[in-house]
């Protein structure tokens, strides 16, 4: 559809409507059958819905970006039931589009503060838990270079940091709202200084 921001004019069937739309997939779930067939996709929704009727019924067909799965796909007792619904949608993706935005906008303008020394922690592990200390050894813009470094038990189940005790070689990781991203399968986050519980040895599964 060239204008995405508006409504199409009326269509007589939906084979007409074929002839308009780019994601054909999604006019496979609406009957060959249908008159009146509307379509809406706000311009940067990611939503675009289809109205129709058919068989005397009032029906309203919602898809998500390119997907051939509808949202949602009802019959309506009358138009004002289904503009509701239609308008309800449009709202939420809205509302989504924007929060998507906003988070993005505050992870590329985030600034951290740390320094030279800062410890940090990562806390990970399935059906037990592991603990790893990192500190941070320089830092480059946005990225901090981190050494792992030793920890030692305070009592049966907790560990602390040994501050300058290095085991691992240097590693270069992006800091961000949700800390320093160590590898896929955890990140680190900075320590306060107390004790963390870790699963005894010979009690993790």
């Amino acid at each position: 559809m060239n204008n995405a921001s508006t409504q199409s004019p009326l269509t007589e069937s939906i084979a007409e409507l074929r002839t308009l739309m780019v994601e054909k997939d999604q006019l496979h779930s609406i009957s060959s059958a249908a008159y009146n067939v509307k379509v809406v996709s706000p311009e940067g929704s990611g939503v675009t819905i289809y109205t129709y009727e058919l068989n005397g019924h009032l029906v309203g067909l919602a898809f998500a970006g390119k997907q051939s799965k509808p949202l949602w796909h009802f019959n309506y007792p009358n138009e004002a039931a289904r503009e509701k619904k239609v308008s309800a949608t449009i709202a939420a993706f809205a509302a989504s589009a924007e929060a998507k935005k906003a988070t993005a906008q505050a992870r590329k303008d985030f600034k951290h503060d740390f320094k030279v020394g800062d410890i940090f922690v990562a806390s990970w592990g399935y059906d037990q838990t592991n603990v790893n200390y990192f500190q941070a050894v320089e830092i480059k813009g946005k990225s901090v270079v981190v050494r792992e470094i030793a920890s030692k038990s305070v009592n049966d189940h907790q560990v602390t940091a040994v501050k300058d005790s290095f085991v691992g070689d240097p590693l270069v990781r992006r800091a961000g709202q949700s800390g320093i991203k160590i590898n896929s399968t955890y990140n680190a986050y900075k320590w306060d200084g107390k004790p963390s519980y870790e699963t005894p040895f010979g009690q993790g599964h």
